[in-house]
């Protein structure tokens, strides 16, 4: 995603309250690869090495992290708790995310873990109703890699579903997550109980 689709997305969160004209907003942002939204008033998106905090009410921004290498996807927990950003390529040999308490917890602990065979960094994250975070990978060529579970209060990480490489996950509101697995020719999407940890529902499109 460039940055005149995130200022697409941003006009009418930045228009004067009486004004009736549409508005432009150009945020100078490049190497986009995600966005989520808050309930509280702010976007964040990961933007190169960065997740950059985007007031909505002020058309102001504020780098919220830099770290050493590319970030991928980003999301918030439905509670505006905590915030997660996935990491493109190993560190050291460990696959990793980044993730905190927005209000709260000091700095950006980054949670590292062994990789599983071809698995090549973590790709997209997505927290569940009860803030626990399920996390997708990438795969050195084509493959399938672990949908990983977190949960922060005790740092565990444990292995839930195996899935293709990039596959995109959703928050739907309920205990369910939506799942879009990636470089495959059936395209299936899922429906994955957070609860029970397993797939519900699959449709191949």
């Amino acid at each position: 995603m460039n940055k005149a689709l995130i200022a697409c997305l941003l006009a009418a969160a930045c228009l004067p309250a009486a004004s009736d004209a549409a508005t432009y907003v150009d945020i100078p942002l490049s190497n986009v690869r995600d966005h989520t939204f808050t309930s509280d008033g702010y976007l964040m998106v990961t933007s190169g090495n960065r997740i950059v905090r985007y007031d909505l009410l002020s058309c102001t921004m504020q780098d919220l992290l830099i770290a050493n290498s590319q970030l991928l996807g980003v999301s918030v927990s439905p509670d505006d708790e905590y915030i997660a950003a996935a990491v493109s390529g190993l560190i050291s040999g460990q696959s990793s995310f980044y993730y905190k308490k927005r209000y709260g917890m000091r700095g950006f602990p980054r949670r590292a873990y062994a990789p599983s065979f071809g698995e090549s960094g973590s790709f997209m994250p997505s927290w569940t109703q009860d803030s626990r975070l399920l996390i997708t990978g990438t795969f050195a060529g084509s493959g399938w890699v672990p949908m990983r579970e977190f949960q922060p209060n005790d740092g565990t990480l444990s292995v839930r579903a195996s899935v293709t490489q990039n596959s995109m996950l959703a928050q739907t509101g309920t205990n369910l997550t939506a799942i879009a697995e990636a470089s495959i020719s059936s395209g299936p999407l899922h429906a994955w109980d957070n609860k029970a940890h397993q797939m519900v529902a699959t449709a191949n499109t």
